[in-house]
Parts: structure tokens; C-alpha cells; sequence
């Protein structure tokens, strides 16, 4: 027997976006970067569908 997690539901879905654009696409740059665009929570890719990896992570510590 298997350990079955609970699985959270999101109805929302992440909007894509494109960082940079190249010189067919109007702009000076090499090459373009997409992210967003899943359906579900952050890093559960188990439960939903993440169709770009993630490519910028940052904290920010206020102290």
C-alpha cells in the first residue's frame, strides 16, 4: 500500500510571459524566455500541468 498525498485544487490558471524578443519578433534580442502558464499550485507538477520550467527565483528578506 502506497502513501496517497492530499491534493489541493486551484481553479485559476497563471498567465504566461514572455521575457525578450527576438529580432522576428520586433526586438534586439537572442533569444526569448516564457514562463508561467500552469494550472495549478506552485511545484506541484504531480497534480497539474507546468508547461515551462522555472527560470527566476528570488527572496526577499525585509528586515
Amino acid at each position: 500500500m502506497g502513501f496517497e498525498g492530499a491534493k489541493e485544487s486551484f481553479s485559476g490558471r497563471i498567465k504566461e510571459v514572455v521575457i525578450g524578443a527576438t529580432d522576428e519578433h520586433g526586438g534586439s534580442r537572442s533569444r526569448r524566455l516564457t514562463v508561467g502558464g500552469s494550472n495549478g499550485l506552485p511545484f506541484h507538477s504531480f497534480e497539474s500541468e507546468m508547461p515551462h520550467k522555472p527560470l527566476i527565483a528570488m527572496d526577499i528578506v525585509d528586515t
